[in-house]
């Protein structure tokens, strides 16, 4: 869109897909990072909110706190990856939907959690010290050659490459 909201109201409500919750009918599993820069999460908060006040009931909204657009923290990549399959599961397969999507969790719930998962953690100078990979260095430089790379000759425009008689025997003494 390429005037303002302001400028273009009409616009706006057209290609906005909050109205266009009556007509859905498929469920609905949307993941957002409470740190988006392309999306505000407060949009998601409002899109779920609405489609829950349309009576929509097949509606997940999964809050990855501390993530982007994109999730990079690899313990949410492997959450949202297993979600995404409980939930094709259920929805596609007929499998028995897990509590997740018919019971939920309140982001405020879900905050205190990931809150004690994180005290729960022991302390990185409790741990042990991770052996270490003995390293080897060369003597001096001349050890270490890189291998020698063959250069071809370019091929001139117009010109037939010789090609090599297999035919030909060694000369010998």
């Amino acid at each position: 869109m390429d005037k303002p909201f302001w400028r273009d109201v009409d616009n706006y409500v057209r290609n906005s897909p909050i109205h266009g919750l009556d007509n859905l009918n498929t469920p609905l599993l949307m993941a957002f990072g409470d740190k988006d820069g392309a999306v505000d999460w407060g949009q998601g908060v409002q899109m779920y909110n609405a489609a829950r006040w349309a009576g929509k009931e097949d509606v997940v909204m999964l809050v990855y706190p501390g993530e982007n657009h994109s999730l990079a923290k690899e313990e949410n990549q492997v959450d949202y990856h297993h979600r995404i399959l409980e939930w094709f599961g259920h929805y596609l397969k007929g499998e028995e939907a897990k509590k997740w999507i018919t019971e939920g969790k309140s982001f405020l719930d879900r905050q205190k959690e990931l809150e004690a998962k994180k005290e729960s953690k022991p302390k990185p100078s409790s741990l042990a010290p991770e052996a270490k990979k003995p390293e080897v260095k060369p003597q001096n430089k001349s050890e270490v050659k890189p291998p020698a790379e063959k250069k071809k000759k370019a091929k001139k425009p117009g010109k037939k490459e010789k090609s090599k008689d297999s035919s030909k025997t060694a000369k010998s003494k």
